[in-house]
């Protein structure tokens, strides 16, 4: 099997060779230390070759939706200006959207090299009755030809997946991330009022990029980790996020699901959401709150699961460690298909060379015990 047909196979939870493997990506302080002088001048390819070097099967992102809105313009319906305001050394950027139905504001921290972070939310407490201005949220600018021309490069090599935000992590964005776990409390009404303009903006980013090549869709879910209860995830999360699961599924799409942090309490409401494939499964002592082997118990027959390796071991670990790790990984969540082994975050700064090249070793020379494709 060539990676494609392995990563597309594990998803469908249908039968592969060997288990595919992978990391998520290299934060950069380390790719530059260690990769960047045998890459390739061409991004994309050098992008793909820092994981195929290590007989990774790559799983990598092609383009997506935009998920801070204050930084595009849609002339006559949400219409952007964008100053400097504090000290240079504050990288501090303060934004003012017009619309139809008023004017919204925001500032955002913007370091170089950083996603940058709110400091006042572009809809933040108090600020409920401008909730109306989000009917004007900027439509979808995708660039199809961009995207196929880097999907046609990969080829057989990886995978490609097109990522949207989901509705708990665009709200939070937009709303703060207290604020946000406060509201479907303290303004249920409301609550439902603004998720139901940012579902609006998000299906449409989905529907846009379904029209691409590109096989899976990737909803990022991170902030649901912080500890959402299953009435608040039922009730404010899960209808939505259906929606854009939907849209699609719709288009022949398969769906890929992230949730960083915790998810014992949601693992079923996950499956029921009708995803292929839910990462990363981070086991209670890699700071998640789950055991890989009772989540494969509970949906591995229904979801593929990506993770369960503890990404502490690549840089506190030793070789032996790490190799003792993939084997864990493989016992626990390979039988029956419908696995990737990949760490439970990004290789960081301080990830050990020899580590990583453990991993790698470790991940050739077991993952093929657990395949069953002819």
């Amino acid at each position: 099997m060539k990676s494609k047909e392995r990563l597309l196979a594990a998803i469908r939870r249908e039968p592969v060779d060997r288990v595919p493997a992978n990391i998520y990506y290299y934060m950069q302080a380390f790719y530059d230390a260690h990769l960047r002088d045998e890459a390739p001048e061409d991004a994309f390819e050098a992008q793909l070759q820092s994981q195929l070097r290590f007989g990774f099967d790559p799983l990598i992102g092609l383009g997506g939706g935009r998920g801070l809105p204050w930084k595009d313009s849609d002339p006559g319906r949400w219409e952007s200006r964008a100053q400097s305001v504090g000290a240079p050394d504050e990288h501090c950027v303060r934004y003012e959207i017009d619309t139809p139905a008023g004017r919204l504001t925001t500032e955002w921290g913007e370091p170089p090299g950083q996603s940058g972070w709110d400091i006042e939310p572009l809809l933040a407490e108090g600020q409920e009755e401008s909730v109306a201005a989000l009917a004007y949220l900027p439509r979808p600018d995708v660039d199809v030809e961009a995207i196929d021309h880097d999907w046609a490069q990969m080829g057989d090599r990886g995978l490609g997946w097109l990522s949207v935000y989901g509705i708990w992590q665009q709200a939070c964005y937009i709303r703060g991330m207290e604020t946000m776990a406060a509201d479907p409390y303290l303004r249920p009404d409301f609550t439902r009022r603004f998720l139901e303009y940012l579902t609006d903006y998000l299906e449409a980013q989905v529907e846009a990029l379904c029209a691409t090549q590109v096989e899976t869709v990737y909803i990022n879910e991170s902030y649901v980790g912080m500890g959402i209860s299953p009435k608040v995830f039922n009730e404010f999360i899960a209808p939505y996020d259906r929606r854009l699961v939907d849209a699609a599924k719709r288009h022949g799409k398969l769906v890929l699901y992230h949730d960083c942090g915790k998810m014992d309490a949601l693992v079923e409401g996950f499956a029921d959401l009708g995803i292929d494939y839910l990462e990363p499964i981070t086991p209670r002592n890699a700071s998640g709150d789950v055991e890989p082997a009772d989540v494969k118990r509970r949906i591995g027959d229904r979801v593929c699961l990506r993770g369960g390796f503890n990404h502490d071991l690549l840089t506190r670990g030793t070789p032996d460690e790490v190799r003792a790790e993939v084997r864990h990984c493989l016992e626990n969540l390979a039988p029956c298909g419908g696995y990737m082994l990949c760490p439970s975050s990004s290789v960081t700064p301080d990830t050990r060379w020899e580590n990583l090249l453990a991993y790698a070793e470790a991940a050739a020379e077991f993952c093929g015990d657990y395949g069953s494709a002819s």
